[in-house]
């Protein structure tokens, strides 16, 4: 009966040890999942960040003015409707800096200005807005154009 008994006990150590075996590999393979899944998110924190820093370096690339314009009935100004689109995917910028030019009814440029429109462009987003510009003599076009903007 030893010899039975030393066989059954042998037995029970060759299954003790394969469970701690596949113990041991199940906790190593939900080690490296862990890991990859804390790669995977630290690599995209940085993509994203790496994104907003570049929209954020150019805004001009990202902001697109737009938009109508008529004279002012009473006095010598235009009116502006005009529209600006934010084509970032993450940044948002404030007080966009417009140039605005008048040209002749030869479209001669005449003047240019800038001008400030205090508001902010959520990324993904277009917004209305307007202007009264005093009116150059002899102007009869007038052009906008973003130069520049804060991101915010």
């Amino acid at each position: 009966m030893s010899d039975s008994t030393n066989k059954s006990s042998k037995g029970k150590t060759y299954v003790l040890l394969f469970i701690a075996a596949l113990l041991l590999i199940a906790r190593g393979y939900w080690y490296v999942k862990k890991e990859e899944v804390k790669i995977k998110k630290d690599t995209y924190e940085k993509q994203i960040k790496s994104l907003a820093e570049m929209e954020k370096s150019n805004p001009v690339k990202f902001l697109q003015a737009g938009g109508d314009f008529n004279k002012n009935l009473i006095g010598s100004k235009y009116k502006i409707h005009g529209k600006i689109s934010n084509k970032a995917t993450i940044a948002n910028f404030k007080d966009i800096t417009l140039e605005v030019a008048f040209f002749s009814e030869t479209k001669t440029l005449i003047e240019k200005r800038e001008v400030v429109v205090y508001d902010v462009f959520p990324a993904n987003n277009t917004k209305d807005f307007e202007l009264k510009v005093d009116r150059p003599q002899g102007s009869k076009n007038v052009t906008w154009t973003v130069v520049s903007a804060t991101p915010y």
